[in-house]
């Protein structure tokens, strides 16, 4: 590992930007520090035997050469070798350096960069789901549903935002007043139920095969798209995304209070930009602002709908471009080859 010497100064331009989930792999590039990023492309991990190879692959196919990754990492991230939450990968960044040729690796929680993406979000690229204003200078929060649940906040400090990531997806999740039957036919891993467990996309599967369980149905969609889809018109795949909704709520209004998201809660990831008008419809904020006795807190707190493409990118990117607006310390998660 090398020390924690402030970026951009001390990276080795071009570099590539990559955001690794547990189902995709997004790459950027960017060649300076005053340069736009460019988006190469998203692939399917499933496809690779490992981050190096589908890096490679994918910088061999755009005839790019980089210096420096930084990755977004759908994990925790410390130590020599780490494993996707959501995927057998194991990633050993200094293999990673190795297979693609790089100088140096840095890695960054997936949410944490999603959270570094936030100051720099215009309202073009945001959809508010009720609130008031944001407080300036005040603490926010991300949380988005897609493989996994990632979730970060984002806090002021006398030097720069600094982002705070963690698991708070696994963290356990009970049954609201309407859901007891539900969950009593919600599959558990390993015996829990956890926010990820209802609040993702295998989550929402999970969720609608309980619903027809307690209705003693059989399932008829087998993939969380489908069931977005279908569920303006099939009674059972609207109930599983009603509960979706409010057990997103909930989770999201306790987190809120957690950071006192005064600055806004913003919701990311693969699910929640396909499901606005859910989201609109009254479930969602009914559950987010029931957090007695501090209702009115909650209540003036927005919530937004991040709508655009690849903002764990854009975070990465940011902190690429300097980090006079954030205070991070990467001492810990910076490998050479």
């Amino acid at each position: 590992m090398t020390d924690g010497a402030p970026l951009p100064q001390h990276l080795h331009f071009p570099l590539v930007l990559a955001d690794l989930g547990g189902t995709n792999l997004r790459l950027g590039y960017l060649a300076d520090p005053a340069a736009d990023m460019r988006f190469l492309k998203k692939v399917k991990v499933a496809d690779y035997p490992g981050l190096g190879a589908a890096m490679a692959a994918v910088l061999a196919e755009f005839g790019t050469r980089v210096r420096t990754a930084i990755i977004a990492f759908a994990g925790p991230v410390g130590g020599d070798d780490m494993r996707l939450t959501n995927h057998p990968w194991d990633i050993t960044p200094k293999k990673v350096a190795g297979d693609v040729g790089l100088d140096e690796v840095i890695l960054v929680n997936d949410f944490a960069a999603q959270a570094l993406a936030l100051p720099g979000l215009d309202a073009g690229e945001l959809s508010q789901i009720g609130g008031r204003g944001p407080v300036a200078h005040a603490a926010k929060l991300v949380l988005g549903p897609g493989t996994g649940l990632g979730v970060a906040g984002l806090v002021p400090s006398p030097g720069g935002w600094v982002p705070v990531a963690g698991e708070a997806g696994h963290v356990e999740l009970g049954p609201g007043d309407d859901d007891e039957e539900i969950w009593r036919h919600l599959e558990r891993i390993e015996g829990r139920v956890t926010a990820e467990t209802v609040i993702s996309g295998p989550g929402l599967l999970r969720l609608y095969r309980a619903v027809c369980a307690a209705a003693g149905s059989a399932p008829t969609f087998d993939a969380p798209e489908k069931i977005t889809a279908a569920a303006k018109d099939d009674a059972l795949a609207g109930r599983a995304l009603e509960c979706f909704v409010a057990a997103l709520g909930r989770t999201a209004g306790d987190l809120a209070l957690v950071f006192l998201a005064k600055g806004g809660v913003f919701l990311s990831g693969g699910i929640a930009p396909r499901i606005v008008p859910w989201l609109q419809a009254g479930g969602f904020r009914a559950a987010f602002e029931a957090k007695a006795p501090h209702r009115d807190l909650v209540t003036a707190m927005p919530v937004y709908v991040v709508t655009t493409a690849e903002p764990a990118l854009a975070g990465l990117c940011a902190l690429a471009k300097g980090t006079d607006r954030f205070a991070i310390d990467l001492s810990a998660a910076r490998y050479t080859a």
